[in-house]
C-alpha cells in the first residue's frame, strides 16, 4: 500500500520545478535571518505600527497652525569693514539667545498675548539680524516681534550712548586737571582740540543697532500634520521590529533552523516540507534520499536499525519514518518498518504490542504485514495498560534481533522521546537515532529529547526539522 502523499523516486518533473527550501547553513546574526524574524511576526509589526498611527493621527488633530513674526535690524556702520560688522551682529544675536535674556527682555518691551518664544538669527555673512516671536495669532506675532526689536536696538544704543557720555567726562576731567581755568594759548589749543576729539565721538555710530524694518513680516507655519503622522509611523515600524525580534528570542519553541542554532547550538541535518505539501514533494523526497544515504553509508552489509523519533508531539517523525522505509525498499533493499508508537491507539491490528507480550520474538513472522516488494510493516498492535511495561529491554533486543534475520534496514518510528520512557530504550537498542523536531515543537521537549537519547549513550545522528504544515509557492 502507497500513500499518496509520498513521492516516487522517479518523479524527475516534481523534483525539477519544486521550489528549493531555505538552506539550512544560516546563522543567527545574519540580516537576513533578522528579517526573516520580523516577516515571520509581521502582524505583531503591523499592530504596533497601527496604534503608533493612531496616536500620530491623534496628535495631528490636536495641533494648530502657528505663525512666526520678524523684525529687522542691523548693527552696519561706516567706518569698519564689512566682516567687522558681521562678527557683531552674530554676537548681538548670541547675547539675545543666552540664557534668560528674551524673557526679561519681553517685560521690559510689555509684550502680552499668547507668545511661544522669541530668538534672533543672521542673515548669513552680513549685518543683518532678525527678531523673532511665535504665537497662535499673526497680528501678535508681528507686534510681539516688533516690540522686542525696538526695546533691544534701543537698550543697546543706550547702552553705547552711556559709555560714549562716560568717555566724554573723563576726557574733560583730564583737561581741567592739567590746564585748570587758563586762557593762555596752549590751554585754548588744548581745548579746542578735546572739542573736535568729542565731536568725533558723538558722530562715531559704531556698534549701534539700527532698526531698518520694525514690521519684517508673518510666516504661517503649518500644523505639520503630515510630518507627524508619518514620524508616528516610521517610530512605531522601528518599535514593532524590535518587539518583533524581542519575541523571536524569547519564544520557548523551535520554528527555525537558525532557532536550532541559535537556542541549541545544534546544526539541523536538514528541513523538510510537510508531508502534504504538493508544491515541494520533489524536495522532500530528494532530501529524504539524503538522509537515507547518510543512515545506511557505514553498514557494510550489515543489518542497521534507525530510530525515528518524535520530540514532542505530531506525526511528522511518523511520515519520515514511512518515507525512508520505502525509499531504502525501492533501493531493493529488504526493510522492515516498525511503528512502535502504542499510544497512537489508531491501529487495532495485532503487532508489536503483541509480539512483545507473548514473549515469543519468532513469532515475529505471523506479525509482520507486507505492504509492498520489499518492506515489511510491524503495526502498533494493542494494548489495555501503560504501553512502557511492555518494552523490556531484554524482549524489546529479541524481537530486533528477529527482525534483523530478514532485513537489511529496520527503521523503527518510536512514540515522542521527550513523553514516553519505551522511546529511550528503542533508541538505546538501535545503530542511530534521528530526532525529529516539528515547527512549533517547544525548546523544552527538544532539550528532553536530547538528554534522554546521550543518558543511554545513544547515538544520536542528528535533528530534523520538518515544516507544520504545506506552503504555497512564493
Amino acid at each position: 500500500m502507497t500513500r499518496t502523499n509520498t513521492p516516487t523516486p522517479d518523479a524527475t518533473e516534481a523534483r525539477v520545478h519544486s521550489d528549493p527550501l531555505t538552506p539550512t547553513d544560516r546563522r543567527p546574526g545574519g540580516l537576513a535571518i533578522q528579517v526573516d524574524r520580523i516577516r515571520r511576526r509581521k502582524w505583531l509589526v503591523a499592530a504596533i505600527v497601527a496604534i503608533a498611527g493612531l496616536g500620530g493621527i491623534a496628535a495631528a488633530a490636536a495641533s494648530t497652525t502657528q505663525y512666526t513674526g520678524q523684525a529687522v535690524l542691523s548693527a552696519a556702520s561706516v567706518n569698519r569693514a564689512p566682516l567687522e560688522d558681521a562678527a557683531l551682529s552674530q554676537g548681538y544675536v548670541m547675547f539675545f539667545n543666552e540664557g534668560d535674556y528674551a524673557s526679561g527682555l519681553a517685560d521690559r518691551a510689555k509684550v502680552t498675548g499668547d507668545v511661544g518664544g522669541f530668538s534672533a538669527r543672521t542673515a548669513g555673512l552680513g549685518p543683518v539680524f532678525f527678531v523673532t516671536a511665535t504665537s497662535g495669532s499673526a497680528e501678535t506675532a508681528q507686534s510681539a516681534a516688533t516690540a522686542m526689536a525696538r526695546t533691544f536696538a534701543a537698550e543697546i544704543n543706550a547702552s553705547m550712548v552711556s559709555q560714549r557720555d562716560d568717555n566724554v567726562a573723563a576726557m574733560l576731567e583730564r583737561l581741567r586737571a592739567e590746564y585748570g581755568d587758563r586762557t593762555d594759548p596752549e590751554a585754548v589749543d588744548a581745548q579746542n582740540s578735546l572739542q573736535t576729539q568729542i565731536n568725533e565721538l558723538n558722530a562715531d555710530t559704531s556698534n549701534q543697532v539700527t532698526l531698518l524694518e520694525p514690521e519684517g513680516g508673518v510666516t504661517e507655519i503649518g500644523a505639520g500634520r503630515v510630518t507627524t503622522i508619518a514620524m508616528s509611523l516610521a517610530a512605531g515600524l522601528v518599535l514593532g521590529c524590535a518587539a518583533a525580534l524581542f519575541a523571536a528570542n524569547a519564544a520557548r519553541r523551535i520554528d527555525t533552523d537558525y532557532d536550532l542554532v541559535d537556542k541549541l547550538g545544534i546544526e539541523p541535518l536538514d528541513v523538510l516540507p510537510a508531508p502534504g505539501d504538493a508544491a515541494h514533494a520533489g524536495t522532500r523526497a530528494v532530501r529524504v534520499q539524503h538522509l537515507l544515504n547518510l543512515l545506511v553509508r557505514d553498514a557494510d552489509g550489515r543489518p542497521v536499525t534507525v530510530s525515528v523519533a518524535p520530540a514532542g508531539t505530531g506525526r511528522a517523525a511518523h511520515d519520515l519514518a514511512d518515507d525512508i522505509a520505502r525509499q531504502r525498499a525501492a533501493q531493493g533493499e529488504r526493510t522492515v518498518l516498525v511503528q512502535a508508537d502504542l499510544r497512537d491507539g489508531g491501529d487495532k491490528r495485532p503487532g508489536l504490542a503483541e509480539l512483545l507480550a507473548s514473549g515469543a520474538p519468532s513469532e515475529v513472522d505471523f506479525m509482520v504485514e507486507n505492504t509492498a516488494d520489499d518492506l515489511d510493516v510491524v503495526r502498533p498492535g494493542t494494548t489495555n495498560g501503560d504501553p512502557y511495561e511492555l518494552f523490556d529491554r531484554a524482549a524489546v533486543q529479541a524481537v530486533l534481533t528477529s527482525l534483523r534475520e530478514r532485513a537489511r534496514l529496520i527503521v523503527v518510528s518510536t512514540p515522542s522521546m521527550s513523553r514516553a520512557g519505551e522511546a529511550q530504550v528503542l533508541g538505546d537498542l538501535s545503530d542511530s537515532v534521528v530526532l525529529v523536531v516539528e515547527v512549533g515543537t517547544s525548546l523544552i521537549d527538544v532539550q528532553e529529547s536530547i538528554r534522554t537519547v546521550a543518558q543511554v549513550d545513544g547515538r544520536l545522528v542528528g535533528v530534523v526539522l520538518v515544516e507544520r504544515t504545506a506552503r504555497g509557492r512564493s
